[in-house]
């Protein structure tokens, strides 16, 4: 059976989370804060799950060889070359 809490946020992440549950399709304030407050106490988060997986692996290859890098001028213009080409 749920417990309930008692919780005081300020005025301005009140309505934050009440446009977040909202826009989200929350069926109330409480859901979209449990939910999200399951994810953040969860013994491995979804962020630090990815981390330990992608983020290492990205990391050493980057580390391997830091010239296979692409700077954000060359992957803006594969993306605008693609969407040319696309288009």
């Amino acid at each position: 059976m749920p417990e309930q809490l008692t919780i005081t946020l300020s005025p301005e992440l009140s309505e934050k989370v009440r446009a977040q549950a909202a826009s989200h399709g929350y069926a109330s304030e409480s859901e979209f804060i449990e939910d999200n407050i399951a994810e953040a106490v969860e013994p491995e988060s979804q962020l630090e799950q990815w981390l330990k997986t992608v983020g290492v692996a990205r990391y050493d290859a980057y580390d391997a060889n830091p010239n296979d890098v692409l700077t954000e001028e060359e992957l803006l213009g594969q993306v605008h070359q693609r969407l040319r080409k696309a288009g």
